[in-house]
């Protein structure tokens, strides 16, 4: 039976380039695929004319994230936090309650949360903080309530600093 995964990443690049792969096994597997990123990449570059114009390097991380979505089939979406802006707010708590009120998902795919990079560490626990409200009716009362949580895993990477 095939199962709704969410993979939200901090960035454009993240779910593509820390689960790739495990995103295009569960897509093989007839399993539908969300890919979200929680920032818009938009200072995450050094070459002159993305320094002088922001929006066009948020422009074409979109697209690549577009792309490589439509490649394993899965649909991604950005919620627009600018680059290095990440912070556990009340708009981006309900944003993800309605995110993953929306999307249902049976699992959900985050960094990890005692990353170095403060838009990981803030991604993730800001989708941590989320997923109590989840099931908590008055909470996003526009969004109707899951019945049942999601399993919630942090991928992999090759970082030993910070240690949990």
């Amino acid at each position: 039976m095939p199962i709704r995964v969410l993979c939200i990443g901090a960035h454009p690049d993240d779910n593509e380039s820390a689960i790739g792969g495990t995103i295009a096994l569960y897509r093989n597997r007839g399993d539908e695929v969300t890919m979200v990123s929680v920032t818009n990449g938009n200072k995450g570059h050094f070459e002159e004319r993305y320094l002088r114009n922001p929006a066009l390097l948020a422009a074409r991380r979109e697209q690549e994230s577009l792309r490589a979505a439509a490649m394993v089939g899965a649909r991604y979406e950005c919620l627009g936090v600018p680059d290095g802006e990440v912070y556990v707010t009340p708009e981006l708590t309900e944003a993800l309650v309605r995110l993953m009120r929306r999307e249902r998902p049976d699992v959900v795919l985050i960094n990890r949360p005692w990353d170095y990079h403060r838009d990981h560490r803030y991604a993730a626990q800001a989708v941590l903080d989320a997923s109590y409200m989840l099931t908590v009716p008055l909470m996003c009362p526009d969004t109707p309530h899951l019945s049942a949580m999601p399993v919630i895993a942090c991928w992999e990477d090759d970082f030993t600093d910070p240690r949990p």
